[in-house]
């Protein structure tokens, strides 16, 4: 009897094991565009979001479909969403590089330095303006080797007969600290 008992005991012991075990396989990893990686159980994937819990953080969170460059998930299926937001050879080009204005964006990255960018004063409006400021700032930080540009401030400025003059300033970050 008391060897039945001890013998229905490591059944259980082992039956409850494998089960934690395999919650570990199902663990999908989620790469981001500037990078980064996340562990976590995708839960959907919608045209504008991914509804994930993180595994690290144990948190279910909702991330923009357009920061996500692929999910691997459990079962070896890769959904690839976008295109990375850089090459990880060669030289950075301008246009891989993201303009964003939220903090978090930047965690995991090293801070590069200032940067700013001012247009041409336009008379054709405040958007086109705006991108060429983008666009300045984008190779500027290009130039640093960063990847990212948390956007502090963004002002425009009135010139005669209504032109527009568009200034953006941020802080770059890169993959990598200054050497």
């Amino acid at each position: 009897m008391k060897r039945l008992l001890i013998a229905l005991g490591l059944v259980a012991i082992c039956v409850s094991a494998s089960s934690f075990a395999g919650q570990d396989e199902k663990i999908d990893t989620i790469f981001l565009s500037d990078g980064r990686t996340i562990a976590a159980k995708v839960t959907s994937v919608t045209s504008t979001h991914v509804d994930f819990v993180n595994i690290v953080e144990a948190k279910r969170e909702l991330i923009e479909r357009k920061s996500v460059h692929k999910i691997l998930f459990h079962n070896g299926v890769i959904q690839e969403l976008n295109p990375p937001a850089y090459h990880a050879a060669g030289r950075l080009s301008w246009t891989d590089v993201r303009l964003t204005d939220r903090k978090q964006d930047c965690a995991g990255l090293y801070r590069r330095g200032a940067v700013e960018a001012a247009s041409r004063i336009y008379p054709g409006g405040l958007r086109a303006a705006r991108r060429q400021a983008e666009a300045l700032l984008k190779k500027k930080a290009a130039a640093l080797q960063c990847h990212v540009v948390l956007v502090t401030v963004r002002t425009q400025k009135r010139a005669a007969k209504g032109a527009l003059r568009y200034v953006i300033r941020g802080a770059a970050y890169g993959k990598e600290p200054l050497k």
